[in-house]
């Protein structure tokens, strides 16, 4: 399998991070989810009962200090709303 392949695969793969890595420590199946909104609703919420789950949140930082993890990282709000915890 070529690099580009690998790339794409990866690219359509839509998972919270924070789940993976538990999943792995665990050695249990990991949750993925089809589509990218999928993946932004579990995190998000929908509509009125949008709470952001701040405990299933991997640290940014730490995922791009690693090359598959950051290679997973998805866009979950746009930067105009981002929420601020408090």
């Amino acid at each position: 399998m070529d690099v580009l392949t690998l790339c794409q695969i990866v690219e359509a793969t839509f998972v919270n991070i924070y789940d993976y890595v538990d999943a792995m420590k665990r050695k249990k199946p990991v949750k993925l989810f089809a589509t990218h909104a999928e993946l932004r609703e579990d995190a998000l919420g929908t509509g009125e009962d949008k709470v952001v789950k701040f405990d299933r949140i991997y640290p940014k930082p730490a995922a791009k200090a690693s090359f598959f993890l950051k290679a997973l990282l998805k866009e979950m709000m746009s930067r105009a709303r981002r929420v601020r915890r408090v």
